[in-house]
């Protein structure tokens, strides 16, 4: 189960990677919106993979995805701000990545 979480993160990063250069120049790719869904997709089968620990949402962790997930909605809502949202949720996701394990599953409630 470690190496297929490893590699659905290696392929949503790839995919994550992508939409940065649609969003910094929509006109320059032709496969815009599979781009989208794959990243879409993507963090859905790692947000799958998250639920399977109960107290996901419990912990700081989870508590960042919903974070993450809101601003992933804003860029919907607000398109003209979809850049600078996408460089929030990179920022936020470096955050909660890097952070040391004992703060990611601290239990916020």
């Amino acid at each position: 189960m470690r190496w297929l979480s490893v590699l659905l993160r290696a392929i949503h990063l790839a995919f994550v990677l992508a939409l940065g250069i649609v969003l910094h120049s929509p006109e320059s790719l032709t496969y815009q919106y599979e781009i989208i869904v794959a990243t879409g997709l993507s963090g859905l089968a790692l947000l799958a993979m998250e639920m399977s620990n109960k107290l996901f949402f419990a912990e700081l962790a989870g508590l960042s995805m919903i974070a993450k997930l809101c601003m992933i909605a804003a860029m919907a809502i607000w398109m003209d701000q979809s850049l600078v949202l996408y460089w929030l949720i990179i920022l936020w996701s470096a955050f909660f990545a890097h952070a040391p394990r004992t703060f990611r599953h601290r239990k916020w409630r």
